[in-house]
Order: structure tokens, then C-alpha cells, then sequence
């Protein structure tokens, strides 16, 4: 009885999606990106040159179902990587705070577009669009840091006093997003489309950087959470070159990153579409009661 409610529901959900899709879908699109990520929080330089060069490599693949030539919904993955460094401040206190991370972001999205003057592989004069576009995505990542050649995930090793007792639990890898933003989709055929988009996420987490709060005491984190704990979670004293822990005191409480506004990240994309027609799935093969 299980398996066979198990395979109704699925065919329930597919015929909500795609049967009725084709009732009103006027076409099917898959489109695969390449483009760019960039991060927005704490360690961020207040230039956006600077913020530019530290983009990484991310790309998507997305299914959108039409519904007329204005609107339409997408499901899409993404894969990317975010980074930021204190380095490439322009204060000298942030420089010397000396904090820094890498993180992938793997995400899931559902979002729709609304096509500005139309949009439609078969029809003449609505090639060309531009388009605003905005929705909701979850998210993984895990912030990272180097130190002294090697890597260490920095989430398990509360840098901030997560775990410690009276302090914050350790925060979550899995975290959720909105996103907004805008681009603009060209006709090369009746098959094939190409498109450009700049989006922004805000987050529902302050700790893509690993950064938020305030400084603990190295002696609580050596003692609790380890070496590793207390050596990434305050790094100026390597920044001066002085020897780990020399002011075990002087940063406990100290201002290490600003709570008030989340993280967020940016993301640019330009990708390649390819219609797939009026319908995805001819049949739906259900269980006979």
C-alpha cells in the first residue's frame, strides 16, 4: 500500500506541474549557465573592484515552463564558490583584522520571470526582451580558511563560542535565500535562445563568512574548542607577526563582525536556452485502483 501511495502521489505532483503546464504552457525551456559569484558580507572591501576580482566560477542548470509570452516560472541548481579577505580592505583596522574564507554554495531555486515585451520562439517581434525576475532558493555552504598551508572547515570549529556553554548553538550549512533581479533573453531560432542576468541573494544567514558577532576569549576557545579555534577566530596577532595568543584578553567582547544586516551573495549568469516544445511528458504512467 505504501509503494502504491508513494507512486500516486508522484504522479499527482507530475500531472500538477507538467500535465496542467500543458494545458497553458506555451513552451518548455531547459537552459544551461556559466557565469560568475560574488559575496556580499563582513569581509567585503568598499571596493567594488576589489569585491569583482574575488568572484568565482559558478553555473546552473534551469527548467522553465511558459505560461504565455510574458510569464513564466524556473526550477534551477546552481553550483558556485564565494570568497572574501580581509586583504583587500582599504582600512587599516580591517586589514589588520585579518580574517578571510572560501565557501561553496550548492542551491536549489524556484523563481519566475515576467518578460517585459513578450517572449516567443515561433512568433515575429517577440525575439528579443528584457525581463525582471525574482523568487526563493535554499542553499549549502561551508565556510573554509588557511592557515599555515592547510584547510580547515571553520562552522565545527566555533570561532565565535558556538558550543560553549551560555553561548550560541553552532549555526546552520543549510540556509535559505530570496532573490531579485534582472537580464535580458535574445532569440537565435525556433530552438535556441541565449540570455544574460545579474541576481542578488539575501540570506537568511549572517555567517557565509564564518563572521558575525564579537570576539571570545582565546583562552575560552583554546580550552573548549580547541587550537584551531582560537588561532582562526582571532588573527591579528599573526597579522603582526607576534607569537598565538600573546593578548589572550585584549579582543574578548571586542566588535569581530556586524549582526544587524545579513550576508548575501551576487550572482551573473549568462546561459544558453533550448526549447523543448508545448510538452515535456506525453504520458504519465499512474497505478490502476
Amino acid at each position: 500500500m505504501n509503494a502504491i501511495f508513494r507512486r500516486m502521489t508522484s504522479c499527482f505532483i507530475l500531472l500538477s506541474f507538467f500535465t496542467l503546464g500543458n494545458l497553458f504552457a506555451q513552451n518548455y525551456d531547459v537552459a544551461l549557465g556559466l557565469g560568475g559569484s560574488m559575496y556580499g558580507g563582513d569581509l567585503n572591501s568598499p571596493s567594488f573592484s576589489k569585491n569583482v576580482i574575488q568572484s568565482k566560477l559558478a553555473f546552473d542548470l534551469k527548467m522553465e515552463r511558459q505560461f504565455n509570452p510574458y510569464l513564466a516560472m524556473n526550477i534551477g541548481l546552481l553550483y558556485g564558490q564565494l570568497s572574501g579577505d580581509d586583504s583587500f580592505a582599504a582600512s587599516e583596522s580591517q586589514r589588520e583584522r585579518n580574517l578571510s574564507f572560501y565557501s561553496h554554495i550548492a542551491e536549489v531555486s524556484l523563481s519566475a520571470n515576467y518578460y517585459f515585451f513578450g517572449f516567443d520562439y515561433n512568433q515575429e517581434g517577440r525575439f528579443f526582451t528584457p525581463y525582471a525576475t525574482a523568487g526563493i532558493a535554499g542553499f549549502h555552504f561551508s565556510p573554509k580558511a588557511d592557515y599555515q598551508g592547510t584547510s580547515y572547515k571553520l562552522q565545527p570549529l566555533g570561532t565565535e563560542g558556538q558550543g560553549i556553554q551560555g553561548k550560541a548553538k553552532p549555526y546552520k550549512l543549510i540556509q535559505g535565500a530570496i532573490h531579485f533581479g534582472g537580464g535580458a533573453k535574445v532569440r537565435l531560432n525556433d530552438r535556441m535562445a541565449i540570455s544574460a542576468e545579474m541576481n542578488i541573494r539575501f540570506t537568511s544567514t549572517d555567517y557565509l563568512d564564518d563572521v558575525s558577532t564579537t570576539y571570545v576569549s582565546y583562552d575560552d576557545l583554546l580550552f573548549f574548542n580547541g587550537e584551531e579555534s582560537a588561532i582562526l577566530s582571532q588573527r591579528i596577532d599573526e597579522f603582526h607577526g607576534r607569537e598565538e595568543g600573546s593578548f589572550p584578553g585584549n579582543y574578548a567582547g571586542k566588535k569581530r563582525g556586524n549582526p544587524e544586516v545579513n550576508d548575501y551573495y551576487f550572482i551573473g549568469m549568462i546561459r544558453f536556452h533550448y526549447n523543448l516544445g508545448k510538452r515535456l511528458f506525453y504520458r504519465v504512467d499512474c497505478p490502476k485502483l
